[in-house]
């Protein structure tokens, strides 16, 4: 407006903008123009006459806003593989109050850009970005957009980023693909992200150290694993960046394998046909134990009564099978000693225990399991038998009091009390007669007596002359050389051709010998032979009244006993005590053989003195002596 008082004529006006003169005219309206968006300026009027001029207040005016300027492109920084960092600065023209920050990342892919986010800042004071969403070994761009309330500025992109090569992300678990007692096979997945170039596959193990094992071409094989064991398996694959492990592992059980670390079973009780034992699963049972098996054998030495008597390990016997840890064995024999073995058992085979401790079951009273064995002695003049019970018994004890021996079910002579006497020979049986023997025995705990044994003299036989047939039981035969009459002909053959040999080929001397071997008549020899010669006739005689002794004892059917002990002196009294023969010297008695039998008897109690030389003759061929015992 014009002054209130102009005082003079106003020759222009001057219009004054922070300072600077902008306008210099008459009239009264002005433009200001090139001013700067969202400026506070200063405006002064000045009316000017020839006088001078004069200034109006100043005024203050702020120019409305506008889109913001330029603002330059950010600086990016690729800090770790998955983190880059954006950097900006505000625009050098806001042209008005910065309400939104915006960025935005594109990724480039065999060179062809895509645009992949738009990141909203909704505190304009931050200048600054950290983006953790990017992927290891990628190429990024960014760019900031700027807004106020009339519009926006978007700057140019930045220069490429990339990033750096990471661990790949976890890949699945792995695939079982087979599996035995000892190892397992896995397929290794591949990872979704590699993030970088994958230089390994592995799987590990949850064994005590984390077991690796390595995966060419993704394939492992797992060895070295416990049979029958659940094992947690895991991927592992590597970059050079590192490494990772798969969330989720697989599960998988090795097979079934032999068990191993039985121990031997123990002994818990036991009576007189049973024992209990109990025992434990194996330390690795490698599998499911479906049943054990228990064998038992017997033992030596065992508790014989019999002295000597010979022992041999038994076969194992399977006493039990089944899934149980103990067991009741049944049906074993009294006093006897066994031990016992172990097996378990799974699909794959079993384990076998070492053997246990010896045990001995209780006593009991003895059994008959055998007939007494009657077998015919080699003799050539009479019918004598050997009655053998040593394997009729069990004895079940070692409470032994006495052996009683029937003969046709009639008792012989008292029982026998010494446990070491089990074959007796019966001497003068007659020919064409059965015989049937069964012997008793009696312990402290019971008594048993065996079942029969029968022998029979089915063809009468000439004592002295050829040896009888003997049948035992209803044993038969149909081959002719088994025939009676064919054996009673061979024997009688043989003897016959023997006893000629023996007088004809052995003694061919002199005449006058022979005479004087008949007569007791001294020849015409020298002092030195006539003295052998005596001597030679005393020791006939002698020989001779001791088979007359014999021959009167064994003729009355008198059992005689063989008791093979060390004690001769008791053996003397018994034989003494039967019958008044004449024993032959201690030295002379052997207790360890079986069947002490003189190799002939004599034909009767009188025997001439031609019977006499041609016997000595017969003894002297066959290289042996008269025992004066006869069992």
């Amino acid at each position: 407006d014009a002054p209130s008082q102009p005082n003079a004529p106003i020759l222009y006006y001057l219009l004054v903008v922070n300072g600077g003169s902008v306008y210099n005219g008459t009239v009264r309206s002005h433009t200001v123009t090139k001013l700067t968006a969202f400026t506070q300026y200063i405006i002064q009027f000045s009316a000017c006459s020839l006088y001078g001029c004069t200034s109006s207040p100043a005024t203050q005016a702020t120019t409305l806003e506008s889109s913001p300027g330029l603002i330059a492109s950010p600086q990016v920084t690729a800090s770790t593989p998955r983190l880059i960092n954006v950097q900006w600065k505000p625009p050098q023209s806001p042209n008005g109050i910065i309400l939104n920050y915006f960025i935005q990342r594109r990724r480039t892919v065999q060179a062809i850009a895509t645009v992949e986010m738009t990141i909203v800042m909704v505190n304009s004071s931050i200048l600054s970005y950290a983006d953790n969403s990017v992927q290891p070994v990628s190429f990024y761009e960014y760019r900031v957009i700027i807004q106020n309330s009339i519009g926006n500025s978007t700057s140019s992109w930045s220069r490429l980023v990339s990033t750096a090569e990471d661990r790949p992300d976890q890949a699945g678990p792995p695939t079982l693909i087979a599996a035995d007692s000892s190892s397992l096979q896995v397929s290794v997945p591949v990872p979704g992200q590699a993030n970088g170039v994958i230089v390994s596959y592995s799987v590990m193990t949850n064994t005590t150290n984390g077991t690796m094992t390595d995966a060419p071409g993704r394939m492992a094989l797992i060895t070295g694993l416990e049979p029958f064991t659940v094992y947690v398996v895991f991927s592992h694959v590597c970059t050079r960046a590192g490494c990772s492990l798969s969330d989720m592992p697989l599960v998988a059980m090795t097979g079934e394998a032999l068990p191993e670390d039985l121990a031997k079973p123990i002994v818990v009780q036991t009576n007189q046909t049973s024992v209990r034992l109990q025992w434990q699963p194996p330390t690795k049972p490698n599998g499911v134990i479906t049943k054990y098996l228990v064998y038992s054998r017997s033992v030596c030495p065992q508790p014989s009564i019999i002295r000597g008597r010979p022992c041999t390990v038994g076969q194992d016997s399977l006493r039990y099978n089944g899934s149980a840890q103990q067991a009741d064995l049944q049906q074993l024999t009294p006093f006897t000693r066994y031990d016992f073995r172990l097996e378990a058992i799974n699909s794959q085979g079993n384990a076998t225990s070492s053997y246990s401790d010896v045990a001995l079951t209780l006593e009991a009273a003895p059994t008959a399991i055998a007939a007494p064995i009657v077998t015919q002695v080699e003799t050539l003049e009479a019918i004598d038998f050997d009655v053998d019970w040593s394997n009729s018994f069990s004895y079940n004890s070692d409470k032994f009091e006495s052996y009683t021996l029937l003969e046709n079910f009639q008792q012989l002579q008292d029982p026998l009390v010494s446990n070491l006497t089990t074959i007796v020979r019966l001497r003068n049986r007659e020919p064409g007669k059965r015989y049937t023997y069964t012997v008793r025995l009696r312990t402290k705990l019971g008594s048993a007596t065996t079942p029969n044994g029968i022998i029979e003299i089915t063809v009468p036989a000439t004592i002295g002359t050829v040896k009888p047939n003997i049948t035992v039981g209803a044993a038969t035969s149909d081959k002719v050389y088994e025939k009676p009459g064919f054996i009673i002909g061979v024997a009688a053959g043989g003897v016959f051709v023997l006893f000629l040999l023996a007088v004809f080929c052995c003694h061919t001397p002199s005449k006058r010998k022979v005479r004087s071997q008949l007569s007791d008549e001294p020849t015409h020899y020298s002092p030195a032979r006539r003295e052998r010669q005596a001597k030679s006739t005393a020791n006939r005689r002698q020989k001779q009244r001791q088979i007359n002794n014999a021959d009167q004892f064994w003729t009355s059917n008198t059992v005689a006993l063989h008791t093979p002990s060390t004690d001769a002196d008791s053996q003397v009294q018994l034989l003494r005590k039967n019958s008044q023969l004449d024993i032959i010297p201690e030295q002379d008695w052997d207790p360890g053989v079986e069947d002490v039998e003189s190799r002939s008897q004599p034909r009767s109690r009188s025997t001439s003195k031609t019977d006499l030389a041609i016997m000595n003759t017969f003894q002297e061929f066959e290289g042996s002596t008269l025992k004066d015992t006869h069992l």
